[in-house]
């Protein structure tokens, strides 16, 4: 799984940017369940946060889910996917 290491001592961090009345959301954070055990997830809640940051981070919709990469204990930004993703 992308070479992850187990909780606790994580090289890869997944951000999650969502809403509460946003319905892919709400499907996304059932289904990132399943990898909790396995990969350090953090959520931000648009809703609470300044326009500013996201502006700042380049938020532009959601469910928007960001992986992030440990470097020296730098995150850098590896993939991002925006919006509710399908099998097609």
């Amino acid at each position: 799984m992308l070479g992850v290491r187990l909780k606790g001592e994580c090289m890869y961090k997944v951000i999650k940017y969502f809403t509460e009345n946003c319905a892919s959301c709400k499907v996304l954070s059932e289904v990132m369940k399943n990898y909790e055990d396995t990969v350090e997830i953090s959520e931000i809640n648009c809703d609470d946060v300044p326009e500013a940051f996201l502006s700042k981070t380049g938020i532009m919709g959601v469910p928007t889910v960001v992986l992030t990469f440990n470097n020296e204990n730098t995150f850098r930004e590896v993939a991002r996917f925006v919006g509710p993703k399908t099998n097609r």
